[in-house]
């Protein structure tokens, strides 16, 4: 009795079932020892194009925090790399979401309701029938895998389903584990040009250094259109905001009443703030966010939209606020968040001892004009010590012309002793009084003040 002959149509399409089951395996393990996302992708569609035998293969990655899907991989290359599609008006997003089994669209032409605006892409492609699988990890949409078949329909077999079903699982998987190495990776980069900032920052102690230098430094870290940087002392009515480039230039200042600015509310709450669109706002230092650039130049500044407001702090006190920028709306996220942090809180310190180091050289500059003048009266000479003093007094306040005008009764003279005497006594200092002796009668005292006028 002879064996019935087998058909060599079901032989054929098993030894292809059986090939397509055994490269599909090999594929999952070679993606999974890849951690470069790219190289995942790349050999992923081409070994899909290859094993199934199709026209064309592509991998779309899905960014819920931008709601954006965008092509990243495809073979053989057709031009449609970076192609962008809103994910919530993406049928096929909106289907997965709800349901994550693979779609299949046995004609193209038909698939209006399926596809919505990719429809056309898929046209113009040549594509006449596809399979759309989801990548799933850990129960989170991470993407989807397109297999064309280009020139005629084709019907896909539930083997070919199944195995590119299995297959993007594993690469899911291995997406996921390559994004974590690369933010790894990244992390570790960050970290260490966050370590060159402080030490750069801390080695100077002028502040325009200061904030050209956080400036450059920052877009290496974090992408920005607009930085800035707002100053308020505290007990201080005034708040300064600076908008940033990457030079030691003194920057653009534009000064605001702290109780009327918006960035009041991160100074006073100690709190991170991210706004999805500030275009909008009638705050006044907003508005100066918004085109980062002072009133008088208004009109030719691109408008910024999304901002991120970290505060300045510095021995438990707010100074201030570090403010990104960007044009794209609600576009920064948490990542964004916790580099800046970093940076403002080098900012802030570094700033601070920029201040401290004013003010000590001002107190230095002082005691050296106090010195001079008690010098000057060792000497008796009360014509220099006149014509010193309002020189230095001038400098110091920046006027351009300054008089003195004795006013003095013949009953109570003023002689150089008298003025050394106060000035060793330290009774007073540019004018104000320091001490709580008896005040001296107004018409006794020689008026030394200089006037300030105009140039």
């Amino acid at each position: 009795m002879s064996d019935l002959p087998t058909p060599k149509m079901e032989t054929g399409s098993l030894r292809r079932e059986m090939t397509l089951v055994r490269s599909l395996y090999e594929m999952a393990r070679d993606i999974g020892s890849v951690l470069e996302t790219k190289e995942v992708l790349n050999r992923a569609v081409r070994n899909l194009v290859e094993t199934m035998n199709v026209g064309h293969a592509s991998v779309m990655l899905y960014n819920w925090t931008t709601n954006i899907a965008e092509l990243v991989a495809e073979y053989p290359l057709a031009g449609g790399l970076g192609t962008r599609l809103s994910l919530r008006a993406s049928p096929v997003v909106v289907r997965f979401a709800e349901n994550p089994q693979p779609l299949i669209i046995p004609d193209i032409d038909r698939a209006q309701t399926e596809l919505g605006p990719a429809q056309i892409a898929a046209q113009r492609l040549g594509v006449k029938s596809m399979l759309i699988v989801p990548m799933l990890a850990q129960g989170k949409l991470m993407g989807s895998i397109l297999i064309d078949a280009l020139g005629t329909p084709r019907e896909f077999s539930p083997v070919e389903i199944e195995g590119v079903q299995a297959l993007s699982v594993q690469l899911a998987i291995s997406i996921r584990n390559a994004q974590l190495f690369e933010e790894s990776e990244r992390r570790a980069q960050q970290l260490e040009k966050i370590a060159n900032l402080s030490r750069s920052i801390l080695s100077t102690l002028d502040r325009s250094a200061i904030l050209g230098i956080v400036a450059a430094e920052t877009r290496q870290l974090v992408h920005a259109d607009g930085i800035s940087v707002a100053i308020h002392w505290p007990d201080e009515p005034k708040l300064y905001l600076y908008l940033l480039n990457d030079s030691d230039e003194e920057p653009p200042v534009a000064e605001f009443s702290f109780s009327e600015a918006a960035l009041r509310f991160v100074c006073n709450s100690g709190e991170s703030l991210a706004l999805d669109d500030i275009s909008s706002s009638d705050y006044p230092d907003y508005k100066v966010l918004t085109h980062h650039a002072l009133p008088d130049t208004w009109a030719t500044n691109t408008l910024m939209r999304a901002a991120l407001i970290v505060p300045l702090r510095v021995g438990g006190r707010i100074i201030g606020t570090y403010n990104l920028t960007r044009s794209e709306a609600n576009s920064f996220n948490h990542a964004d968040l916790s580099v800046l942090e970093q940076i403002a809180n080098q900012l802030a310190v570094a700033l601070e001892n920029a201040r401290l180091f004013s003010q000590a050289a001002s107190r230095v500059q002082t005691e050296r004009l106090l010195n001079q003048l008690s010098g000057s009266l060792d000497r008796g000479d009360l014509q220099s010590l006149i014509l010193n003093t309002t020189r230095e007094l001038a400098t110091s306040v920046g006027a351009k012309r300054a008089r003195v005008r004795l006013n003095t009764l013949a009953s109570d003279p003023i002689d150089a002793a008298r003025i050394k005497k106060m000035l060793d006594s330290r009774t007073f200092a540019f004018g104000k009084r320091t001490t709580t002796e008896k005040p001296v009668t107004p018409k006794s005292v020689p008026d030394t003040t200089p006037d300030k006028e105009s140039p």
